[in-house]
């Protein structure tokens, strides 16, 4: 899966950039924990899930909403379950995470995090082949998409 990337990280670094996806939401006792990466890592104390997934970075403009998204591959029921489960992630955050990697076990990799942005989840895309979550600097749902309505109510003179 493609990765959205600053160019010059690569050239600084000398390894393709390893992201980690922290979702939380009221519904779900325990945060899912995802890494792009072929080992689980642990990374702040906490389990990360290897998971191959494409990731889009928010880019910081001035006067733009901050946006992102993540796709991953359709495989198995866990992840639309657990859309499903939370209503379409209504009221998720989503942290993601550039980590680095450090020692390497035997099944796990320890890293830390160089760079991170906290999302909301603004809209889920399921089809056969991925789910595709955009993510979004403002809270985008359940809000109404004008300010100010005219009915009889808000404006009596008119009707």
């Amino acid at each position: 899966m493609a990765v959205t990337e600053f160019p010059s990280y690569r050239s600084l670094t000398g390894t393709e950039p390893v992201y980690a996806l922290e979702i939380t939401h009221p519904d779900l006792s325990v945060p899912v924990r995802i890494v792009n990466d072929t080992l689980p890592h642990t990374t702040e104390g906490n389990i990360y899930t290897a998971l191959a997934f494409g990731v889009r970075l928010p880019q910081s403009k001035e006067h733009e909403i901050r946006r992102g998204s993540f796709d991953v591959d359709n495989v198995g029921r866990s992840l639309t379950s657990l859309v499903d489960t939370t209503k379409g992630l209504r009221g998720a955050k989503v942290r993601i995470m550039r980590v680095v990697r450090g020692a390497t076990g035997a099944s796990s990799v320890t890293s830390t995090v160089t760079w991170e942005a906290t999302l909301l989840c603004s809209s889920v895309e399921i089809s056969a082949e991925f789910v595709r979550i955009e993510l979004s600097g403002l809270q985008t749902r359940g809000r109404a998409a004008v300010l100010r309505r005219a009915d009889p109510s808000t404006t009596p003179g008119l009707f």
